[in-house]
């Protein structure tokens, strides 16, 4: 009885363990609606579902709430990274425009994933991550691109949501926007209450030729709901593309949204392989008063101001990494625009309009598991987002991923590399071995057609507003979610109304605190740095995740308000359970089971992140391990030493001591003795063959030697 008891603990604890680890994109409960495709005989929806669970389970599939048609109900069993698809029947993809829709639930016993695959014809597709229930929200910023925009609100319980509608048009004046459908008339700038029970959606699409955008429309709820947002098709015109009508063409767009209190402040921007087109990135801000910082195409600092929540800017930039940050929580979107101009520099350029979630840093994770869609004839690829320290140690299906790429440097951040490597369809998983977060992101090129998703990130609460909720009933109401944090204290003076040019100058103590607030120095910046990702502690009796922030004793206003100038938050994993801890490693090895070497530093390196004081002679980048070897003039230790001032202007011969090229005579004289010995080893290797010869013909009179040399039989003569 006691070994049966045992076996179940121990079984429940693996089982534990595992689930830990798992991104939280999978989950056990999904409710989805599909954004509204125009009718085409060639619509088609996929929804692919994948687990990391070894065991095999089922999911059940169901549709719920819609008048029209049977319901389905069906049974898809998965088992570890084995995936499933489930393609869907065209009668369930019935475009309303405005009212309620199919609602699609899937549930099972274990956590697993699903991937949505749209595909409107032959030139139109777009993909999305599917999030649980469990990682809905209360308060979202919908985001669309600039042509028929569609919209899709879910509920999983009795919900009472609140539509603030925004519309933005190309050249048009907001309030001259509306969407409607058959009587039902939407404008910028109106309220709309909607009343959703168990397991509803309620779309509002416009897919009819309407010019216009939805993002920036602010859904509030007093529960959590899920909202997938996009667009029924989308045009390069409607992108600011210079190009006509004739060559232009449509494709679909889709996303499900993350929530408000997901939205970050440091983002990097995607490199696409095989595309040279400018890209565009969405930006929405999440609380008034938002700067947003980024470094132009020609290397300039720009800076961008978003007055009120919910605003939204587009930002078209060249495609190269780089680094977005904001002073205050803003969510980003990527938008691929098409090459539609036939030009020589564009004519075969893969891809197409698409739209794509772009993951805070904050938000990146150690272990993803994803499903490459099946589309016939296109390229997929995977784009991978690391500091460069940790890239030795990504795994892709349990091979080391490193060599395989080509890394590019990150604008405004120096410790951050992004790659992108081509990847075949199904299911795969990638991962750090020293669990180092990363970012990783799902992409596919066909001409004049792609989709593009992330392959997965955290849902957490990372941006603490600190509002009242207009849905909140009183001063104990759990929606509330103001709980007087360090951080929320700081937004609390930052953003009750204080903007530029409404400042309360009773939270004030000086005209120098006004002129700080005017520059963008906010209390919150001047005291409170950003948190950094996620990781195991340096402790191996400690198995949880960490991360921390500095925080200063004062802020602008000298008034304390950090108890300890380090702030540490934590969170349940399974940090050196499974693995060696780094502590144990031998000298010069260092990271989780010791997979790194630190060889080239001159001293054992920290066993935990590989950094060193010093390099050896020939070697630098001691921060990250000494894993770069001198360059150009330079050597000696950490390559501090200049071989321009030792070798009189030239470079270098050998890069740890500095030897200089003293004479070009020496060069000469290797040049002619690698002519000169050659021509005496054939000169003497003929001599010898001639003598060998001679010695033949007077000596050995054989049959054999007759033969050879082909003379007449004797007796013939």
């Amino acid at each position: 009885m006691f070994f049966l008891l045992l076996l179940a603990t121990v079984s429940l604890l693996c089982h534990l363990d595992r689930a830990s680890t798992l991104s939280t994109t999978l989950g056990k409960h999904f409710l989805l609606s599909l954004p509204t495709m125009a009718p085409h005989h060639q619509n088609s929806v996929v929804f692919y579902l994948y687990t990391e669970d070894v065991d095999s389970f089922k999911v059940v599939l169901t549709t719920e709430h819609y008048k029209l048609g049977p319901k389905l109900s069906t049974d898809i069993v998965l088992s570890r990274l084995k995936d499933e698809s489930y393609r869907l029947h065209p009668k369930y993809h019935y475009a309303t425009g405005l009212g309620l829709k199919w609602t699609f639930r899937f549930v099972g016993p274990t956590m697993f994933g699903i991937t949505v695959l749209m595909e409107e014809s032959l030139e139109s597709a777009a993909t999305f991550v599917a999030l649980p229930v469990s990682s809905w929200g209360r308060k979202y910023y919908a985001v669309t691109l600039r042509h028929v925009p569609t919209l899709q609100i879910i509920a999983n319980q009795q919900a009472r949501v609140l539509l603030d509608v925004s519309l933005h048009g190309a050249e048009r004046d907001p309030a001259s926007l509306f969407v409607q459908f058959l009587n039902i008339r939407l404008k910028h700038g109106d309220r709309k209450t909607l009343h959703l029970n168990r397991y509803e959606a309620y779309d509002i699409s416009s897919c009819d030729n309407f010019k216009s955008s939805l993002s920036g429309t602010k859904i509030t709820s007093d529960v959590p709901v899920g909202v997938v947002s996009g667009s029924c098709r989308t045009s390069f015109y409607e992108l600011h593309m210079n190009c006509s009508y004739t060559h232009s063409s449509l494709d679909i767009a889709a996303e499900m949204l993350t929530p408000v209190q997901t939205f970050g402040r440091q983002f990097i921007t995607p490199k696409l392989y095989q595309r040279q087109s400018r890209g565009s990135y969405i930006v929405i801000s999440s609380h008034h008063n938002t700067l947003v910082q980024y470094v132009d195409d020609h290397g300039v600092s720009r800076d961008i101001a978003l007055p009120l929540a919910g605003d939204v800017v587009e930002l078209t930039l060249r495609q190269h990494p780089r680094l977005i940050q904001a002073t205050k929580a803003i969510a980003m979107y990527f938008v691929q625009h098409s090459t539609c101009q036939p030009t020589s520099a564009s004519r075969y350029e893969l891809g197409d309009v698409s739209l794509m979630l772009l993951v805070p840093l904050q938000l990146f994770y150690f272990q993803y598991t994803f499903r490459v869609p099946g589309v016939r004839f296109v390229e997929n690829y995977i784009l991978i987002v690391i500091t460069s320290i940790h890239r030795n140690s990504l795994l892709l299906d349990e091979e080391y991923l490193n060599r395989r790429l080509d890394w590019d440097n990150v604008w405004g951040a120096e410790s951050y590399s992004e790659g992108a490597l081509k990847i075949y369809d199904g299911v795969h998983s990638i991962q750090t071995t020293d669990k180092a977060v990363f970012g990783c992101y799902v992409y596919a090129l066909r001409y004049r057609f792609s989709y593009m998703h992330p392959a997965g990130y955290r849902v957490m609460r990372i941006n603490r507003e600190c509002e009242r909720d207009e849905l909140s009933e009183g001063d104990n109401d759990t929606n509330n979610e103001c709980d007087e944090s360090v951080v929320e204290k700081l937004d609390k003076i930052s953003e009750e109304d204080n903007d530029v040019n409404g400042l309360k100058l009773s939270l004030l103590e000086s005209m120098d605190d006004f002129e700080q607030q005017q520059s963008g120095l906010t209390a919150r910046l001047a005291t409170v740095s950003e948190w950094s990702p996620w990781h195991c502690a340096q402790d191996c009796n400690q198995n949880k995740l960490i991360r921390t922030r500095q925080c200063s004793h004062y802020d602008v206003r000298k008034k304390p308000v950090c108890k300890e100038p380090l702030i540490e938050e934590g969170q349940p994993e399974a940090c050196y359970v499974r693995e060696m801890c780094p502590a144990k490693c031998p000298s010069f090895t260092w990271g989780l089971n010791c997979y790194q070497n630190c060889s080239k530093c001159y001293q054992p390196c920290n066993k935990f992140n590989g950094t060193c004081s010093q390099c050896k002679a020939g070697y630098k980048n001691a921060k990250y391990g000494c894993n770069q070897s001198c360059e150009l003039f330079e050597f000696g230790q950490d390559c501090t030493g200049n071989c321009l001032t030792k070798c009189d202007g030239e470079d270098c011969y050998d890069r740890v001591t500095g030897e200089c090229n003293t004479s070009k005579i020496y060069f000469v004289v290797i040049f002619l003795l690698a002519l000169v010995i050659p021509c005496c080893a054939v000169l003497c290797s003929g001599k010898s063959k001639s003598y060998s010869f001679a010695e033949d013909v007077e000596f050995n009179d054989g049959p054999a030697f007759e033969t050879v040399l082909n003379i007449p039989d004797r007796s013939t003569i």
